[in-house]
């Protein structure tokens, strides 16, 4: 009897510490709860424009346009507008953006891209660590210009399966420059579309 007493106390606990799960749609987010911890997971707007490649696909807002630029050693990409840019690198000399927080105040978080978890980092253009360098400019000036389009938001995901030497493989980074702290929201948006084709 105490040993029935004993089973339906285990049980009764155990099925009080199971995470519950439930979907709240909006408009503009899907929100999930999982045990107390509420997650906002950015959805794709409806309007966007979605830009297939041989490798990888991603979405942006309807007002960029393809800048058709072409690169020389790597496959270069670029989308603007009067408020965004999105610069798109891929190849064996793609540049981590990691290493622009040792001269402009910044941080780095984790992101899920695709399933694959990579680091986030964003920086100012307009705070840098050290004194800035002026130069002078076609009018005589010195007065070193500030960039319009300063906050950036940039990730690197190395490729898995394309390692040319020892230590060195290739990469594609993703690079979003605007001129408002709102460019983070929208620049976390085209991250969380990527989609690649082969991994």
């Amino acid at each position: 009897m105490l040993s029935i007493f004993l089973v339906c106390i285990v049980f009764s606990l155990s099925c009080q510490q199971q995470p519950s799960t439930t979907f709240e749609r909006s408009d503009e987010k899907l929100q999930v709860e999982r045990s107390g911890e509420t997650l906002q997971v950015e959805e794709i707007p409806a309007d966007w424009q979605k830009i297939e490649t041989e490798k990888f696909s991603f979405s942006i807002p309807p007002t960029m346009k393809n800048k058709n630029v072409q690169g020389i050693d790597s496959f270069i990409m670029e989308f603007g507008d009067s408020d965004l840019t999105l610069v798109i690198e891929s190849g064996v000399y793609t540049p981590n953006a990691v290493s622009q927080l040792q001269k402009y105040e910044g941080r780095k978080e984790p992101i899920t891209v695709d399933g694959e978890n990579v680091e986030l980092v964003s920086y100012d253009l307009n705070k840098p660590l050290g004194p800035s360098k002026k130069t002078v400019n076609a009018d005589g000036s010195s007065e070193s210009k500030k960039p319009e389009k300063n906050h950036v938001f940039s990730i690197y995901i190395p490729h898995k399966n394309e390692v040319v030497s020892v230590g060195n493989g290739a990469a594609t980074s993703f690079e979003v420059m605007g001129q408002t702290l709102e460019t983070g929201k929208i620049a976390k948006t085209i991250f969380h579309s990527i989609k690649f084709k082969q991994k």
